[in-house]
């Protein structure tokens, strides 16, 4: 996967990214089609943006692995390429000292590294949302209360 999104890179004109809350469960399994209506959605347009994800992209070392037992879907990326082409990436969160678990374009089951699902939030973060809800509200506003507890303070 890492060739493939070296060359993605060269033809990327958009993202969308939707990532869902981590803190929150659910009665069944989430699916991909569930995403837009749990999640954060932002579209990433300007080079700035599309170079910063894909950086993390690249620190992701995507390996090809076994599939999910169940894959619980917590984070999408949606690659636009200029010749109309979509890649995707779908993920659940990560589980039991484990990066990600999801399939890349419908056909690779991959795992990223550790890392991977908390730099990829934490820039989500800093992004403007382009259809806010209260699942992403909620998180917004607890790694905002997170960051100022008195115990988070530079000495």
């Amino acid at each position: 996967m890492a060739a493939q999104v070296q060359e993605l890179r060269t033809h990327l004109t958009k993202a969308v990214l939707y990532i869902g809350p981590t803190g929150w469960s659910f009665n069944v399994a989430q699916k991909e089609e569930d995403l837009p209506t749990i999640s954060c959605e932002y579209i990433l347009t300007t080079p700035d943006t599309l170079s910063t994800l894909m950086d993390i992209l690249d620190r992701a070392r995507f390996v090809q692995d076994k599939p999910p037992t169940m894959l619980n879907a917590r984070i999408g990326v949606y690659l636009h390429q200029d010749n109309g082409a979509i890649s995707k990436l779908i993920l659940s969160n990560a589980f039991r000292g484990e990066g990600a678990r999801g399939v890349y374009d419908n056909g690779t089951d991959v795992v990223s590294s550790l890392e991977f699902p908390k730099e990829l939030r934490a820039f989500a973060m800093t992004l403007q949302q382009t259809k806010p809800n209260w699942y992403c509200d909620g998180e917004k506003k607890a790694a905002a209360a997170r960051e100022t507890a008195p115990g988070n303070q530079p000495q």
